[in-house]
């Protein structure tokens, strides 16, 4: 059989069927399978060299097109058109096919045939006149070219809609089982080909799949970004218009404040001119009555004056009468001389009382002198008043606004000089516990907000590009919530990507109880601080008000983890990792992440057992770790038990044991990212994914050499930094440094260390170094790594020991050089 092919054009008014129906021969033309080897060809020479993946769609849409099309051709021939209607009347089961059809393809396949039908007339005419090279009618020429046209366009719906319709195409290959060989070859050999396109481009193919899926997952993630930046803008404007509302209330307080001070001004500025009119009046009346008595007293001082001189003159007078009478009568001599000491007495007498009235006069000027001088002491009085007034309105002022402070803040930006910033929060006990930690919380944002960015910006760097965003709530939850998060991502990739995080070590000497804990981290997390919370609860089951820990600008944990508490207990942890896919099943979320849940253990433990009690509750499954609790209060009263915990947490396994028994016989006590517990060990397939265990691990051999050369807290200091080993590799050490390795060096190692011992602990100081270690090795520097993120840290890390004071603010009692 031959199958029909439908021309798009026709040549010179006459139609060639390839069929040869119409009796005209058909010109030379290649074989089926010499134009499918030339076809092969031309797709090849468009393969050549790894297309893209836009031009790969392209070539297998148009192959997947060219094989469908084929497949569809091979069976909708000329001759199964022309004998579709005599099929459906003569042959039963045929019949029952041809009803199973849907009524569109059966009416397309009628049309299809009776137009067919109506064609051959007009196409057996054509070609006879032309063999014997007559002229047609021009009419009939036109309904011909209608005819094809009407076949064409019937014939296109038919294959678009059997193609969309398998169904019917299924019946239509049962109505036909035989096929035109040359097109089944062809058919087959497109099917081939589509195949080797497969396989060139299945790489191709993968990752574009993968970069859709990513790219479609970052999507969801933005939309759901978007939705919670509108959420938290909401919630922002919303905080705004209370914080406006708040701001309004408290103006109004202040300006009633201000008026009520106003008053009280003025009433006092009134008493003072009150005072003043009247200190005033009574020193015009004084001075008056001064100057009126001082008048009165000089005219009778004057009239006695007048009186005396009189009596001087009669004196006079008398005694030239006496000495006359002396002279004419010597008789009355002795009478005259007594009547002359009489008159003198009297005189004197006179004289006398003058003296004692000026005396008084002289008394009452003095008394007048010292009202004047009382009333300029009231005055200097009134000033000094008015000058303590002012002084005690700015205390109460001051104590006002203590009052409705919940919480105070000191940040230390030091960094760029040490290595650390040193962040300390005091809360005020007038507020309730929510609010104090709420107000701590807006205070360290606000302090720490250039290094909270900062840290997110080194973190996500390559993600976002470094384009500048504000942060969400969400972004600030994953900073913290980062190492739980770790535990969630594997589960969802179905990896098990580990990596060691940390060193944790406890050493007891005949003198001391001493702590160390290092960090392993990416250097793009080296901007570190260390933070000091020092709270005023009011709830009574909080045993630890104040805790310091290390940590990085936005966390609200430690995440290192390094802790010391005010109630005498300090926590260390070291992460664990996991090496069997199918513990990823046991993750629940009717929990709390780690970090709450140390956090809360943190506060309410009164001991390192009941630490771990309290840490079992409402386990998650995520960030599993060994944590290192050490009771210095069981230390300090000379017990032998209990002074240290090991706590290990493994999805659904939970182990805690008391561990210092081993402390006391060894001398010291160590954690470095492998499982204690061999129940936990087992779980993790440590030994197939990892390949050491607790005691042979390469860090636990470490501990055990050198530390019987750790005698007090500077070798503890050392032992913590330490990088030698026998490989002679600086990656593999107590403090590794990775990037001094020779081939294929990176930024991964021992970032910082800190360390406490008895006294330090009571006198609440810590020991801190900030960078990778100098052992041996010259100081970290980022400008050899300028490509890396390093968003606000120091340029160079070349750093010695500090001694942190946490009950001083200044930086010059802060901060000593070790």
């Amino acid at each position: 059989m031959q199958q029909s092919q439908y021309p798009s054009k026709v040549a010179q008014s006459r139609l060639v069927r390839p069929d040869g129906e119409g009796g005209r021969q058909k010109a030379p033309v290649k074989s089926l399978q010499e134009t499918h080897k030339e076809m092969l060809k031309n797709i090849e020479s468009t393969n050549i060299g790894k297309p893209t993946i836009v031009e790969a769609q392209r070539i297998l849409k148009i192959i997947d097109n060219l094989y469908m099309n084929l497949q569809v051709f091979s069976y909708l021939d000329a001759e199964f058109v022309n004998k579709f209607l005599d099929i459906t009347k003569n042959n039963k089961l045929s019949k029952e096919l041809v009803q199973q059809l849907s009524p569109k393809c059966l009416e397309l396949l009628k049309q299809q045939a009776e137009i067919e039908s109506k064609f051959k007339l007009y196409a057996h005419l054509l070609d006879q006149a032309s063999k014997e090279e007559e002229e047609v009618e021009e009419d009939k020429k036109i309904e011909a070219e209608k005819l094809r046209k009407m076949l064409e366009n019937n014939f296109k719906d038919l294959i678009r809609y059997i193609r969309g319709n398998n169904q019917d195409f299924e019946i239509i290959k049962s109505l036909k089982p035989n096929i035109n060989p040359d097109l089944n070859d062809l058919v087959h050999c497109i099917h081939c080909q589509r195949v080797i396109m497969l396989k060139k481009l299945s790489t191709a193919s993968e990752e574009e799949e993968s970069h859709k899926i990513q790219l479609e997952e970052l999507i969801q993630r933005i939309c759901f970004q978007e939705q919670k930046r509108n959420n938290f803008e909401q919630d922002l404007k919303k905080l705004k218009e209370e914080r406006q509302k708040f701001y309004k209330e408290k103006k109004d307080e202040i300006e009633k404040l201000k008026a009520e001070i106003g008053e009280v001004k003025a009433d006092k500025l009134k008493k003072a001119n009150q005072l003043k009119n009247e200190t005033d009046l009574r020193k015009k009346q004084l001075e008056k009555n001064h100057e009126s008595a001082k008048e009165r007293l000089n005219k009778e001082l004057d009239k006695l004056k007048e009186e005396f001189n009189k009596l001087q003159v009669e004196h006079a007078t008398e005694e030239t009468k006496l000495k006359q009478k002396k002279v004419t009568s010597q008789n009355g001599l002795e009478d005259n001389i007594k009547q002359y000491d009489v008159t003198m007495e009297e005189l004197h007498k006179i004289k006398k009382d003058l003296e004692d009235e000026l005396s008084k006069i002289k008394e009452e000027s003095e008394s007048l002198k010292e009202d004047l001088a009382k009333v300029d002491d009231e005055k200097s009085r009134e000033k000094e008043l008015y000058e303590e007034f002012k002084l005690k309105k700015e205390q109460w002022e001051i104590q006002e606004r203590r009052k409705k402070e919940a919480s105070r803040c000191i940040l230390n930006y030091l960094v760029q000089k040490k290595g650390w910033d040193i962040l300390k929060i005091h809360t005020n006990k007038q507020f309730s516990d929510s609010e104090q930690l709420f107000a701590a919380g807006i205070l360290e944002s606000t302090a720490s907000f250039d290094m909270i960015y900062d840290a997110y910006f080194n973190y996500l760097y390559g993600i976002l590009n470094g384009n500048d965003l504000f942060l969400t709530f969400d972004q600030f939850y994953y900073l913290t919530n980062m190492g739980d998060l770790e535990d969630i991502v594997n589960a969802f990739k179905k990896t098990n990507k580990t990596q060691q995080n940390c060193n944790a070590y406890v050493k007891i000497t005949p003198e001391d109880l001493i702590c160390g804990h290092s960090t392993f981290n990416n250097y793009s997390l080296m901007l570190r601080i260390y933070k000091y919370i020092e709270n005023n609860f009011s709830n009574k089951d909080i045993q630890s008000n104040n805790q310091s820990f290390s940590s990085r600008p936005g966390d609200l944990q430690s995440k290192d983890d390094f802790y010391t508490l005010s109630s005498g207990i300090v926590v260390m942890e070291t992460s664990l990792n996991n090496y069997n896919i199918s513990n990823y099943q046991n993750l629940h979320f009717d929990s709390l992440p780690c970090w709450l849940r140390a956090n809360l253990a943190n506060r309410l433990a009164k001991n390192a057992s009941d630490w771990a009690h309290i840490f079992q509750k409402y386990r998650s499954g995520t960030h599993n770790n060994q944590w290192l609790v050490v009771d210095y209060n069981k230390y300090r009263s000379g017990q032998k038990k209990d002074i240290i915990w090991i706590v290990e947490e493994s999805f659904e396994l939970f182990k805690a044991k008391d561990v210092s028994d081993m402390l006391f016989s060894d001398g010291y006590f160590a954690s470095y990212n492998v499982p204690f517990d061999q129940e936990i060990y087992n779980s993790t397939m440590y030994k197939e994914g990892y390949g050491f265990n607790y005691q042979n691990d390469p860090r636990a051999i470490l501990f055990k050499e050198h530390s019987k050369n750790v005698t007090n807290t500077q070798g503890v200091m050392e032992i913590i930094r330490l990088n030698h080993n026998e490989t002679g590799n600086p990656c593999n050490s107590l403090a590794p440094r990775c990037d001094l390795i020779l081939n294929g060096p990176y930024l991964f190692g021992g970032i910082d260390g800190k360390v406490t011992n008895n006294e330090l602990l009571k006198q609440n100081q810590v020991l801190m170094i900030s960078g990778p270690t100098q052992d041996g090795f010259e100081a970290f520097d980022w400008g050899k790594w300028q490509n890396f993120p390093h968003k606000g840290m120091p340029e160079k890390f070349d750093f010695d020991w500090i001694k942190v004071n946490l009950d001083n603010f200044k930086e010059e009692q802060l901060i000593q050089i070790q």
